[in-house]
């Protein structure tokens, strides 16, 4: 919207990638998160004279008491916006104007990428909504919760929120995937060890797993454990490893954690149950498409129909 209001030519968007190098400002919020360890502060004055002798130079404070609900007009109907997508692993937005004189974005994986994609962007802003003209103040939040929170990490349930099937070329060794198995009515759950070898386009092509399995019925629900085999003879039994053409098969979902118990979480559940409910769908406009096509047999009795 700034950018078809004609407030800025242009918006870029960088974020930093996980295990980046710190910064000055990981340097003072550390300081602030030290100082507030010792020192109380529940009002935004308390909150301010703690953070201010903490660091050096001291911050200077700008107290907004309001700011505008653009949460309102982006959840109206219908929504001025379109959802992103294919875009989870991205750390590069770029907003400007396109070809048809529309705002519309273009990302990249890394800053030092050459080429921003798709060709011509994507149109996120569909239309400006007359309440723009009218936008109220956004209702106010607790300064802070009571409740103890942890900064999201690979693995844990607040970061696993963002399962996808995402960028398959950015599958790698340690995570976990889900596969369809080869009765396409379920899945089955394991462990990247090794990617052998890729693709001229960058994906996984022979890739070595270790296979996970579960002795519950319901495998939503099961836990989770490695699988193992004996090999011929009266040997020891050794951790189901398999290399698989990855080209070959469906993945529902990968870069997962099992919970503390060895389960899946919810945010998982969902992510293969809903690749599993697109895959019936597919299957049945194929179907669809298959009876279209095939020549009806009028001659065909209710027993020939059964069958």
């Amino acid at each position: 919207m700034l950018v078809e209001k004609k407030i800025f030519k242009k918006i870029k968007v960088g974020f930093l990638i996980v295990g980046h190098t710190h910064d000055h400002v990981d340097q003072m919020f550390s300081r602030f998160s030290v100082a507030l360890r010792g020192k109380k502060a529940f009002t935004m004055p308390q909150m301010q004279q703690v953070t201010q002798e903490a660091y050096v130079p001291s911050p200077v404070f700008e107290v907004l008491e309001e700011t505008w609900d653009f949460k309102t007009i982006v959840q109206s109907r219908p929504s001025p916006v379109l959802p992103l997508h294919d875009v989870t692993f991205n750390q590069q937005f770029k907003i400007t104007l396109g070809g048809d004189n529309w705002p519309r974005l273009w990302t990249k994986k890394f800053s030092t990428d050459e080429t921003w994609e798709p060709i011509g962007g994507v149109r996120h802003l569909v239309l400006i909504p007359d309440v723009i003209y009218d936008i109220t103040a956004a209702p106010l939040v607790a300064f802070k919760s009571h409740s103890r929170t942890r900064r999201a990490r690979p693995g844990t349930s607040q970061h696993d929120h963002i399962h996808h099937i995402g960028n398959i070329k950015d599958l790698a060794s340690g995570q976990m995937v889900a596969v369809l198995a080869e009765d396409n009515k379920s899945f089955w759950i394991s462990k990247v060890i090794d990617i052998k070898s890729t693709t001229i386009d960058g994906e996984p092509n022979e890739v070595e797993i270790q296979w996970f399995a579960t002795e519950s019925t319901d495998p939503y629900v099961g836990k989770y454990y490695p699988e193992k085999k004996r090999d011929s003879g009266r040997g020891r039994a050794t951790l189901f490893r398999q290399t698989l053409n990855f080209p070959d098969i469906r993945i529902l979902a990968f870069d997962f954690s099992l919970t503390t118990t060895s389960r899946l979480r919810k945010a998982t559940v969902s992510q293969i149950r809903t690749q599993l409910s697109r895959l019936e769908q597919e299957v049945a406009v194929e179907c669809g498409v298959d009876n279209a096509n095939s020549p009806e047999d009028d001659d065909a009795g209710p027993q020939q129909q059964d069958s």
